[in-house]
């Protein structure tokens, strides 16, 4: 039997939040729930987390996560698709080849972007983090009495948001940015590029932290926006293919200042787009209070309820 609810927790710089959606089939599900709560301290964050489950109605709820860090590794390979063989044993051999620690000591997981003409082989994304990173998330969650029941990557599950909300748009390749601070991040502020086919990222590039603070100078912007055109450049090259739409997710000032250097260096328009625009709530004031903590948990659960329970 399928879940009728699902519940999201994000754990960032400074912040716990907690939200739970009502599932919808063929909609977006609806957030019924929201709590969020600051924290300037490891034990202050644990007590924040078992308040938030304490608060939860629901007996018995399984919990879905994403974590992001700039150690993460991700690559866009070429694979030999064959059916006697378990696609994620392939990619721990491919890991060998570029992680730079010891493949015993991470996490290696990924999936088909899309399968070449000559039949037997595919475009594979393979994402690898260190153990100690995600053991350490599913231990704090288990203290708090959290029962987690699903890990994502971020830009993987921005990105398929997107293509859910958006598939008139996501139909053709495109380019999506996040600035700002992101759930699961070890460091608060994370800031990645994905360049995505089919809903599916085939690039990702992290471009790293501190956008937001005012010192940052023109040296970091460049290096941003340098990035990004790489990424989408080698997304063109290597798929064949043409970036159809540009679209950036994030803090305001942030996104704004992006667009006009990118203008600028590249010449391609990126619009500002938000998922919480898009979301729909069981009441105004959950609404509001969304908005106003511009929570991106709510963007991480719509597309999580959608794999857990669709």
């Amino acid at each position: 039997m399928k879940a009728k609810s699902v519940h999201a927790i994000e754990i960032s710089a400074g912040s716990v939040k907690i939200a739970a959606f009502r599932i919808q089939k063929k909609k977006l599900p609806v957030l019924t729930f929201l709590f969020t709560e600051a924290y300037d301290s490891k034990p202050k964050m644990e007590e924040a987390l078992c308040r938030g489950a304490a608060a939860v109605a629901e007996k018995n709820a399984v919990y879905a996560t994403s974590v992001w860090a700039a150690t993460m590794m991700t690559r866009k390979v070429v694979m030999k698709l064959d059916d006697s063989e378990d696609i994620h044993q392939t990619l721990n051999l491919e890991a060998e080849k570029f992680v730079p620690f010891p493949i015993n000591e991470c996490l290696v997981d990924g999936y088909v972007i899309r399968e070449l003409e000559n039949g037997n082989q595919a475009d594979v994304m393979f994402i690898a983090s260190k153990k100690d990173l995600i053991t350490e998330r599913c231990e704090l969650l288990k203290r708090s009495g959290i029962r987690l029941g699903y890990m994502d990557v971020h830009p993987v599950a921005l990105a398929n948001l997107y293509a859910q909300i958006e598939p008139q748009h996501a139909a053709e390749p495109f380019a999506i940015v996040h600035l700002g601070d992101v759930p699961g991040s070890v460091k608060g502020e994370e800031n990645f590029a994905s360049v995505c086919y089919e809903g599916k990222p085939a690039v990702i590039r992290d471009l790293g932290g501190k956008l937001s603070e005012p010192e940052v100078g023109d040296a970091q912007w460049r290096y941003v926006v340098t990035q990004v055109a790489n990424a989408v450049s080698f997304f063109e090259n290597s798929m064949k293919l043409k970036v159809a739409s540009f679209r950036v997710t994030g803090e305001s000032k942030t996104c704004e200042e992006f667009i006009k250097r990118y203008k600028e260096h590249a010449g391609s328009d990126f619009s500002r787009w938000s998922a919480l625009q898009s979301l729909q709530y069981q009441d105004q004031s959950l609404s509001e209070k969304a908005v106003a903590q511009e929570t991106a948990v709510t963007v991480l659960t719509s597309i999580l309820a959608r794999r857990l329970f669709e």
